[in-house]
């Protein structure tokens, strides 16, 4: 049974599966979230980074698959690994730990109400041409758009952005990211 919190403190059960277990199912019981963390320095008082992880049996699951996204190397949203240099470097090696480091559910996580294949495939067909910007909106987009996007274009609906009080910016931005076919 998936349990997400709903950004108003309550839990919505069942969510992956339409609020219905008998009638919907995930093929594969996996789970895909939307997640935050505080980001670096002394924003992360007051700010996220956000990020997907799918395939996962459980939180913090080690078997499951990290999605980030940054500023890429010719200045535009797109995915990060570990090989990523400049602005976004040691992003995802800190969403991948941040990610094991987890054991409950808690206002940083939101399940994404889609199959993980839908997920991954939003995850892999991101357009990378937009143009990044730390403070999204009329100067572009960044990595909380592109996680707001995939999150809410595999769920087909509007996706809670997880972070509890902190703010996410970018996350509004979600309807510039753009995907292949």
């Amino acid at each position: 049974m998936g349990v997400y919190r709903d950004g108003r403190g309550g839990a919505q059960r069942d969510a992956y599966v339409g609020g219905n277990p008998v009638l919907g199912v995930d093929p594969a019981g996996l789970l895909s979230y939307l997640l935050s963390r505080p980001l670096a320095g002394n924003l992360g008082a007051v700010a996220t980074h956000n990020f997907i992880v799918t395939n996962a049996d459980y939180i913090g699951d080690p078997g499951a698959s990290v999605y980030s996204y940054g500023m890429n190397a010719a200045g535009n949203v797109g995915r990060v690994n570990n090989a990523t240099e400049g602005f976004s470097a040691g992003t995802h090696n800190t969403d991948n730990a941040v990610w094991r480091s987890m054991s409950i559910e808690g206002n940083n996580v939101t399940l994404i109400n889609a199959a993980d294949v839908v997920v991954e495939t939003y995850a892999n067909h991101l357009i990378e041409n937009q143009d990044y910007a730390a403070i999204a909106g009329l100067f572009g987009a960044n990595s909380n758009s592109a996680a707001q996007a995939i999150a809410n274009r595999a769920a087909g609906v509007p996706v809670p952005t997880p972070g509890g009080w902190r703010l996410s910016p970018g996350a509004g931005s979600w309807d510039e990211i753009q995907f292949k076919p």
